[in-house]
């Protein structure tokens, strides 16, 4: 997971890719002292002027989420059971409409309530797009409580 994970950020082409190694590296390692390793991740990312920033890091486990948020700046981890416990979505999409194609203009974002109270929120811009969406896909949806 580590390589790939390390191969994401080098495409995301941010601004200190040693930094967001770094940090993210860190973050890999805090949580396995919690659980195995993670099935996937999702790095939430925003255009500041033509430059993309990172801004929260997640790893998707079988019954739960990890969310590492401001993880460039701060440690700080939170852990979201999501197994069946998503009670309500919001889709926002901007100049994405199949999701195997994006352009820079590209957004997609979700919104996720849980039945606990606690939510969270993915957003991608460009080509991130595609993976915000098989995250929506795998593990949010699937997810929904009935």
């Amino acid at each position: 997971m580590k390589n790939k994970i390390i191969i994401a950020i080098n495409e995301l082409n941010v601004p200190d890719v040693e930094l967001a190694e770094e940090r993210t590296l860190s973050c890999l390692n805090d949580a396995k002292f919690y659980s195995t390793e993670p099935y996937d991740f999702f790095f939430t990312d925003y255009l500041v002027g033509k430059e993309r920033e990172l801004k929260s890091f997640f790893l998707f486990y079988e019954n739960f989420m990890l969310h590492f948020p401001k993880f460039m700046q701060q440690d700080e981890m939170n852990f979201y059971c999501i197994q069946k416990a998503i009670v309500a979505l919001e889709v926002r999409k901007k100049c994405f409409t199949d999701p195997e194609t994006t352009t820079v203009k590209s957004r997609f974002s979700v919104s996720a309530s849980l039945y606990y109270g606690k939510n969270f929120e993915i957003k991608s811009t460009g080509k991130n797009c595609i993976n915000a969406f098989r995250i929506t896909q795998n593990y949010i949806m699937k997810n929904l409580k009935s």
